[in-house]
C-alpha cells in the first residue's frame, strides 16, 4: 500500500473515533482497567518474589535446626558443630540465636549479631554489632525515649537502649527486626549457655547441599529438619506465586467479560452498513476498508493498554508502598512499606500487553473482515 494511502486509511480511522467517542472511551476505560489490574497482580508476585530471591541467595547454604515432639528447640552448639564438621564438604558450620518476643508494640524478632555483622546504613554509614544492652531496630520498630522494652515473662520487662535504626529500603526483611548481643538475645529468647537456635553450614559446593542434608541428619545424635537455601527460596517464591496465581484467575471472568464487550461494539462499528457501503461505492478497496476499522480498534486499544501498565507498574513500583504487604504477607497493623527491584518487569509487561491485545485486535478483526468483503450495493440498501 502506497504512503498517501496509510495516512488516508489512518486519518478515517481517527475520524470514525472522533464520530462516536462514547463507544472508544468505554472501550478504552475497560481496557485499561483490566490491564492495570493484571499487571499489578502478576508485577508483584514477580517482583516480591525476585526480590526475596535476592535476598535469600545470602543465606547460609544449610540450616540445622533440632526438633522434639513440642516442635523446635535449641541446639547444643560444642556437640552439634563436632557432629557437623565430621561431614566431608563442610567448611563452616556457626550457631545462630534468633527468635520471637514481646514489646509493648507487638510481637518482634530478635536476631543475636556476632563480631562479623556489618551493614550499611543510610547515608553510606555503617551499623555495628550493637554492644550489651543496647539495640539496632527495624524501621517498624518505635522506640519511647530512646529506649526498647521488651518482656522477659514473670521477671517483667527489660529495657535497651537504641543505638541504631536500619534503613527503610530493608523493610522487606528487617521491618519488625530488633538486633542485640548474643548475650542479650539468649536471655531474652530463653536460650541456655551453650545452645543457639540453629547452626548454619557452609558447604565447599552450594549445589551438593541437598546431597549433604541426609548425611548431616544421620552425624548428628538428635531428630533434626535441615533446610537448603534453595529450598527455603523455593518455599517462599512458590507462596507468593501461588497467591498472584489465584488473584490472576479471579480477573479472568472480566478479561471474558471485556472480550465479549469488544466483539459487540466492533460488530456494530463494523456493521454499520451505509457507511461501509459508502466508502466501497467511492472506490475504496476491500483492504482499505478492513484496515480502516482494524485501525479504528488499533487506535483504541492501544493507548489504553500502555495507560493500565503504567499504573500497574506504578502502583507495584512506586517507592515505599505498603499495600503489597497487607495482600501478601496479611499484615493487620501498620504494613512495611516495599521496595521492590523493578528487574525483570519489562518482559512481564510485554507479556500482559500480548495477553490482552492480541485477543482483542483477533475480536475485532473477525467481524471487520467480514463487513470489508461484502457487497457494496447491498451495504447501501440495508444501510437505508
Amino acid at each position: 500500500m502506497k504512503r498517501y494511502r496509510v495516512e488516508n486509511v489512518l486519518l478515517w480511522a481517527a475520524r470514525e473515533i472522533l464520530r462516536r467517542p462514547s463507544d472508544a472511551v468505554m472501550t478504552g476505560i475497560c481496557l485499561a482497567v483490566i490491564t492495570a489490574m493484571m499487571a499489578t497482580v502478576l508485577l508483584l508476585s514477580h517482583a516480591v518474589s525476585d526480590t526475596a530471591g535476592r535476598i535469600l541467595s545470602v543465606s547460609p547454604d544449610l540450616v540445622v535446626r533440632r526438633i522434639d515432639a513440642g516442635g523446635w528447640t535449641s541446639i547444643p552448639v560444642d556437640e552439634g558443630m563436632s557432629c557437623i564438621r565430621t561431614v566431608p564438604g563442610v567448611l563452616t558450620v556457626r550457631p545462630r540465636i534468633w527468635g520471637a518476643a514481646r514489646t509493648e508494640q507487638g510481637p518482634v524478632t530478635v536476631v543475636g549479631a556476632g563480631s562479623d555483622f556489618q551493614l550499611a546504613a543510610a547515608g553510606g554509614g555503617k551499623i555495628l554489632p550493637p554492644e550489651p544492652g543496647r539495640a539496632v531496630v527495624g524501621p517498624g520498630i518505635e522506640a519511647v525515649d530512646g529506649r526498647l522494652l521488651i518482656s522477659l515473662g514473670a521477671a517483667g520487662p527489660v529495657a535497651f537502649a537504641v543505638a541504631g535504626r536500619l534503613p527503610d529500603e530493608t523493610a522487606m526483611a528487617a521491618y519488625d527486626l530488633v538486633i542485640l548481643d548474643p548475650s542479650d538475645a539468649a536471655r531474652v529468647l530463653g536460650i541456655a549457655p551453650g545452645f543457639a537456635s540453629d547452626l548454619a553450614v557452609e558447604v565447599f559446593h552450594a549445589a551438593e547441599a541437598e546431597v549433604l542434608a541426609p548425611e548431616l541428619a544421620q552425624a548428628l545424635p538428635w531428630p533434626v529438619r535441615i533446610i537448603t537455601r534453595a529450598e527455603a527460596a523455593k518455599n517462599y517464591s512458590g507462596a507468593v506465586l501461588r497467591r498472584g496465581s489465584l488473584a490472576a484467575l479471579a480477573l479472568l471472568p472480566a478479561v471474558l467479560a471485556v472480550l465479549v464487550l469488544v466483539v459487540v461494539t466492533v460488530r456494530e462499528r463494523a456493521f454499520r452498513a451505509k457507511t461501509v457501503g459508502l466508502f466501497k461505492a467511492l472506490g475504496w478497496q476491500t483492504s482499505d476498508v478492513f484496515l480502516v476499522h482494524l485501525f479504528e480498534s488499533a487506535m483504541t486499544a492501544i493507548p489504553s493498554v500502555l495507560l493500565g501498565l503504567a499504573a500497574g507498574y506504578g502502583l507495584v513500583f512506586f517507592p515505599g508502598a505498603s499495600w503489597p504487604s497487607r495482600l501478601l504477607f496479611g499484615w493487620q497493623r501498620q504494613a512495611p512499606g516495599l521496595f521492590l527491584d523493578p528487574a525483570g518487569a519489562l518482559a512481564v509487561l510485554a507479556e500482559i500487553g500480548a495477553l490482552i491485545l492480541i485477543p482483542y485486535l483477533a475480536a475485532a478483526a473477525g467481524p471487520s473482515l467480514r463487513a470489508s468483503l461484502a457487497d457494496p450495493q447491498d451495504l447501501l440498501e440495508e444501510g437505508r
